[in-house]
């Protein structure tokens, strides 16, 4: 699913399913990671995205983690990392 528009009706119709919004703060944080092209970290996403507030980012990724919208990867030093679900995006593999 490469189609930015089909990704958010992807999105939006998983969260609605869980009677969840897709608000602009999610929104944004799954554009942060489709710009990211591979894990990112939460402080390099609130770098990326300087509109997002911290508490709001992290609120957002848990909330979509929770939902199977993002996969949380290891720890690198104290953060994790974050990316879109596969079945959002092509199955692909990461060299850690």
């Amino acid at each position: 699913m490469s189609d930015l528009a089909e990704l958010h009706r992807a999105v939006g119709a998983r969260l609605a399913e869980h009677d969840q919004q897709y608000t602009a703060n999610r929104r944004a944080v799954v554009e942060a990671l489709v710009a990211a092209g591979s894990p990112i970290s939460l402080p390099d996403l609130l770098a990326a995205d300087t509109s997002l507030a911290q508490s709001s980012a992290y609120r957002s990724l848990a909330m979509l983690t929770e939902l199977g919208v993002v996969r949380r990867l290891v720890h690198v030093g104290d953060h994790a990392l974050f990316e879109l679900d596969e079945h959002l995006t092509e199955h692909h593999h990461h060299l850690i």
